[in-house]
């Protein structure tokens, strides 16, 4: 009948009984007739299609995400610097309003009839249009 330990016993006779061989023999110097395998070439090849590779992910970020990104600041930009009195505005937080006064970095808005909020020009998500700043006539 087998025990849980035989297999291990038999595995350490197996080892006792294989030829004992030296350390400095244990390392191959290999076939000295065998040929060693040629490059093809392909190998040098590799890091140039990694660089054409990253260099056009470089550029479909940058036609994708940078540039349209950028873009949308430069209007941002324009709008901020042409804010006036009297326009109809709408916030970034969705307040609408009408400019009272406008500072170099702030404007006062009114967003009710009494009520006036100085903010930074900079949250001024940009002008309302003609339709949502005035009530229609199928609303009475």
């Amino acid at each position: 009948m087998y025990t849980l330990y035989q297999p291990i016993l038999i595995a350490q006779k197996d080892l006792d009984q294989a030829p004992k061989t030296d350390s400095k023999t244990t390392q191959t110097q290999g076939d000295p007739n065998q040929e060693k395998p040629k490059e093809n070439g392909s190998g040098g090849s590799s890091w140039i299609s990694t660089l054409i590779f990253f260099g056009v992910m470089i550029v479909i970020f940058y036609l994708l995400i940078f540039r349209p990104q950028s873009k949308k600041a430069k209007e941002h930009q324009s709008l901020v610097s042409s804010l006036k009195k009297g326009d109809d505005i709408v916030t970034n937080s969705g307040i609408f309003g009408k400019i009272l006064g406008v500072a170099e970095t702030t404007a006062t808005i009114e967003i009710a009839q009494g009520v006036k909020v100085k903010m930074l020009k900079s949250q001024i998500a940009g002008l309302q249009k003609d339709q949502e700043a005035k009530p229609s006539d199928k609303q009475k």
